[in-house]
């Protein structure tokens, strides 16, 4: 059975998602074939030693490179003393094992090939008694169906190799050879239990045997009595303690001129319960050489990622969001978030923007602040700047970047008993823009992780006080797949963009890092004279009467999905402009749309009260907890507004609130004149 020893090697985030459960859209890549150990049943009696001689001198590890460079920094010198002798001094990582049934023509799983095809630690090596690490060079026959590849290795002069027979009997002693646990060939006895059919088509049957197999016997033989191949050792029964193979038969009766590649499994995003069944068949011709067969299979699984997820699309295009009846309640709200989300199908079949769960809080130096939870199964992290680090900085500068979130987030690298936190990542091996189809830009960034084949995917929006990101960590193997992922769920973030209006007036500076909705708001901030707002649908404006304007007075605004006319944009709905961020004084706009019927008598009582500006919505001071407040409705007008009526759809909402308790004639002037100096234009 394939697979790094993780129990050795292992990545300890808090923060960061480090699990390939995580990423819905996975491969069944080599892990899912990862046997444990089984309970041995009564033994059988052992090999003679010659067979077990020539058994040990046909049977190859299957390795590849540790990797030599190392892009991470670490709060300190990593204690790799601590880890065992043999790991600690071994070039290699066991991927899995292989074996001789003739001259130069070795047998294994075609998950081990995979495997060594999709890592970032470079092309596979065999390793024999020798112990002398061999390239190989051909590969001779494959099929992941079927879990079989053959190759031939570069200067494999060797003459030993094992018998095979399509022949056996159910309830025969066999033996299970392989790389077991990374630590060298083993040889373990049991009885041949029963046959079961493939699970598509039952095309064959696999065979099932109680000798015990670990993680690393992937691709080694299993034995009869005499010492002949009669099967190759694939995995375990995901329910029982068996293990299976694939008879030999299949090996030998394979087409050697094609290879083939054949994935069928189903598919889903994250956002949803549906899923979908993706298929890709791919012949491919053969002998060729192992680079030449890597690029096939980054090619086969480009192509099934790429079709599945469109095919998911595609077939759930009626109801994603924004479409649906499902969709309609998010896209008559507006919620002020902590944190960026991603909007989520309920069980209900409605669509929301949910908080993210665990949300931690953490401060930086210079005034910087980090927030990190999980929304459909991502990371999402939200960073505060710290003051002398600027948003564009924080997007041509990738060290930087990921420096900044990794005080915050804790990632670490666990060596024997000792979990070492990283500090750094280094610079990004990947990044590139892309638009998503609001018009918000994101920073799409990929970090290797090269001590456990792993990288981290980072998508970044920039913001006035920052950035907010999603993130994930993945096998090297499924970058491509996470990329398109996240390109997806880009469409589907939830959040607001907040900060100083010193922040602003930087931000709105960058014209390549903004959204293209700003292209028609202006933002006009004159510090101790007056604050403007101007876009298609409101404009206002206050001077340094109504409350201070300073370099340090807070922004907000909060924005959603709803319906202009017959599509769907992401506008603006709601603007706060506060006196400091502690909000001493705030003046607030919001949008409000009258909701369906079928929203329930909730929502329809609060219409009710907007659109009779009556109870909250009254336009005359209140007052409570030590707070004043006045708020009144409107709509559009002959003079830019105007009281709304029952037949009212959108409503925009002017609120003034204080932290003290204010004289009413006072909350009353200052609120007349906002409405007064406000147009609304929709």
């Amino acid at each position: 059975m394939s697979g790094l020893p993780r129990a050795r090697i292992k990545l300890v985030l808090k923060g960061v998602c480090a699990s390939r459960a995580a990423l819905a859209i996975r491969v069944a890549a080599f892990l899912v074939y990862v046997c444990t150990v089984v309970e041995r049943p009564a033994a059988a009696a052992p090999l003679e030693g010659a067979l077990e001689g020539k058994t040990r001198a046909a049977t190859v590890e299957v390795v590849v490179a540790k990797p030599v460079h190392d892009s991470l920094t670490y709060e300190k010198p990593l204690p790799l003393e601590l880890l065992p002798f043999g790991i600690r001094n071994d070039q290699y990582v066991p991927i899995g094992t292989a074996f001789a049934i003739g001259p130069n023509r070795f047998v294994t799983a075609a998950h081990v090939l995979r495997a060594a095809a999709e890592s970032s630690l470079g092309y596979p090596l065999v390793r024999g008694a020798d112990g002398k690490a061999r390239e190989l060079k051909s590969i001779l026959g494959f099929s992941l169906r079927e879990d079989f590849g053959v190759f031939s290795v570069q200067g494999d002069d060797s003459t030993a190799f094992l018998e095979v027979t399509p022949q056996w009997s159910i309830g025969s002693a066999v033996y299970a050879v392989g790389n077991a646990l990374g630590e060298g060939i083993v040889i373990r006895d049991g009885l041949l239990t029963s046959e079961t059919p493939e699970e598509r088509n039952g095309d064959w049957k696999w065979i099932r045997f109680s000798a015990a197999a670990s993680p690393g016997n992937s691709g080694g033989p299993l034995l009869d009595s005499h010492g002949s191949a009669i099967a190759v050792v694939l995995g375990k029964s995901p329910n029982e303690n068996l293990n299976f193979a694939l008879p030999i038969e299949r090996v030998l009766h394979a087409d050697a001129k094609s290879g083939l590649i054949d994935f069928r499994q189903s598919f889903r995003l994250p956002i949803m319960s549906a899923t979908a069944v993706a298929s890709l068949q791919r012949d491919f011709p053969l002998p060729q050489s192992f680079g030449d067969f890597a690029s096939e299979v980054d090619r086969a699984e480009t192509d099934f990622f790429d079709k599945a997820q469109a095919q998911y699309v595609q077939e759930n295009a009626a109801v994603i969001f924004p479409e649906g009846s499902g969709s309609e309640r998010l896209l008559t709200k507006t919620y002020s978030e902590k944190l960026l989300s991603v909007i989520t199908q309920q069980d209900d079949g409605t669509w929301d923007a949910l908080e993210p769960s665990g949300i931690t809080t953490g401060s930086l130096a210079g005034g910087g602040v980090i927030e990190y939870g999980t929304s459909a199964g991502w990371t999402v992290v939200q960073l505060r700047r710290p003051d002398d680090v600027s948003v564009k900085s924080l997007f041509s500068d990738s060290k930087l970047y990921m420096d900044l979130v990794l005080r915050g987030v804790r990632l670490t690298r666990s060596v024997a008993d000792q979990a070492i936190r990283i500090t750094s990542l280094g610079t990004a091996k990947r990044e590139e823009w892309l638009t998503d189809a609001y018009g918000r830009k994101w920073q799409l960034r990929v970090w290797p992780l090269e001590f456990i084949d792993f990288a981290l995917v980072s998508l970044a929006l920039p913001k006035p006080d920052g950035c907010a990101a999603l993130t994930l960590m993945v096998p090297s193997g499924l970058v491509h797949a996470t990329m398109n992922q996240g390109r997806f769920l880009a469409n589907l973030v939830y959040t607001s963009y907040a900060g100083s209006l010193r922040d602003w007036r930087s931000f709105l500076a960058e014209k390549q890092l903004i959204p293209e909705v700003f292209s028609g708001i202006r933002i006009d901030a004159q510090y101790d004279q007056t604050f403007g707002y101007a876009s298609p649908r409101i404009r206002f404006s206050f001077d340094e009467n109504i409350q201070d304007i300073k370099p340090d007075s807070w922004l907000t605004l909060a924005f959603s999905y709803f319906r202009d006319g017959k599509r769907v944009v992401w506008d603006v709905a709601g603007i706060d402009v506060s006196e400091d961020h502690k909000r001493s004084s705030t003046v607030s706009v919001s949008r409000r749309v009258r909701p369906p019927s079928e929203f329930g008598s909730d929502a329809g009582a609060d219409w009710a009260q907007i659109v009779s500006r009556k109870g909250s919505y009254d336009g005359r001071p209140h007052y409570s907890e030590g707070s004043s407040w006045i708020s009144g409705a409107f709509t559009r007008g002959e003079q830019g507004h105007a009281p709304p009526d029952a037949g009212s759809t959108v409503v925009y909402c002017l609120t003034y609130s204080a932290r003290t308790v204010m004289q009413p004639a006072v909350t009353q002037r200052i609120h007349d004149t906002i409405v007064t100096a406000t147009r609304i234009l929709e």
